[in-house]
């Protein structure tokens, strides 16, 4: 129990990006596999280490550690040549897994963490990727409980016990949401997704979901330099996520049969089966500019619709 003096006296969490990042905190960067997250991780590090603005929001410059389990030194210095970022000793660290290791383990991490975070003055680590790295305890990726209860607290009890913050970079599956355990979603304090359009490969959409700030969509362009920028141009025809999940399905499934309450139940989504009907009519032209074809349906038992998904012309 608290008084409203003790509560006045709990330190407020620094901001390291507008809009996006606090400190302490524990936050995630999903996409499918060859989308660009590593890139805009390693972008998010040259904002901060080099104190440039990221994605046009400010940040507050901290040097930061970027653990990679599958990015090996050399193929690091390429891609920061390609990116044209210019790291120095004093704002950059990079550890890499051990050639004869299938993964890091976080109690040998923390050694450098320590020294990070109180002889460097970092304050982000970012961990890429989340599952080449040997937490210390046994869990199953799919399972909520071990997820909630087991993994990601060892991550959050050291942002907590170094006051810091740590991005870990993590796949999306097939049907668009958190590979493995949906305890990713609620135990982390902001999540990033990063969707690539479906016909302009360089063309992405970016959604953050965030307990301190206010959950948005930002669509990117991605330059010959592979870094992401703010998409200028209003397309109309952008998607909400929760449609870019069900059009990812429907590309797997082809045509089904099915009801919005189905639908957000199966695909668990974060939005109310009657918000969902209103978002797909809303939309229903521009998912059929995606190939996804649905037809409404009524009957004295149910309402549904039928869904169906045939490959767009892209050079129409």
């Amino acid at each position: 129990m608290k008084t409203i003096s003790e509560i006045k006296q709990v330190k407020e969490k620094e901001i390291l990006v507008d809009n996006m990042i606090k400190s302490p905190g524990l936050y995630c960067l999903l996409a499918k596999a060859k989308v660009g997250k590593s890139l805009l991780a390693l972008q998010l590090a040259d904002s901060l280490s080099n104190n440039k603005n990221f994605l046009e929001n400010k940040v507050i410059p901290y040097p930061v550690l970027y653990v990679s389990t599958e990015v090996s030194s050399s193929q690091l210095l390429d891609r920061i040549n390609k990116m044209d970022i210019k790291f120095n000793d004093k704002n950059f660290y990079f550890v890499e897994r051990a050639i004869d290791s299938s993964n890091i383990n976080l109690m040998d991490l923390e050694i450098d963490i320590q020294d990070f975070a109180r002889n460097k003055n970092g304050k982000l680590i970012i961990l890429d990727m989340l599952y080449g790295i040997n937490l210390g305890v046994a869990y199953d990726i799919n399972s909520y409980q071990d997820m909630g209860q087991k993994a990601l607290p060892k991550l959050r009890s050291i942002c907590d016990k170094y006051n810091l913050t740590i991005l870990f970079v993590h796949h999306l599956n097939k049907q668009g949401l958190s590979l493995g355990s949906t305890a990713i979603d609620t135990s982390v304090d902001g999540k990033f997704v990063l969707i690539q359009d479906n016909i302009i490969k360089d063309k992405f959409t970016l959604y953050i979901e965030s307990r301190d700030f206010e959950s948005k969509e930002i669509s990117l362009t991605r330059n010959k330099n592979l870094v992401f920028e703010l998409n200028k141009e209003d397309y109309t025809d952008d998607l909400d996520y929760n449609l870019i999940i069900l059009l990812n399905y429907s590309i797997i499934n082809k045509e089904y049969k099915t009801t919005s309450a189905e639908l957000t139940a199966k695909l668990q989504l974060k939005i109310t089966p009657t918000k969902f009907t209103r978002l797909i009519k809303n939309n229903i032209v521009n998912l059929q500019k995606q190939g996804l074809h649905i037809e409404f349906y009524r009957t004295s038992l149910e309402r549904g619709f039928f869904v169906k998904y045939i490959e767009p012309d892209y050079e129409s």
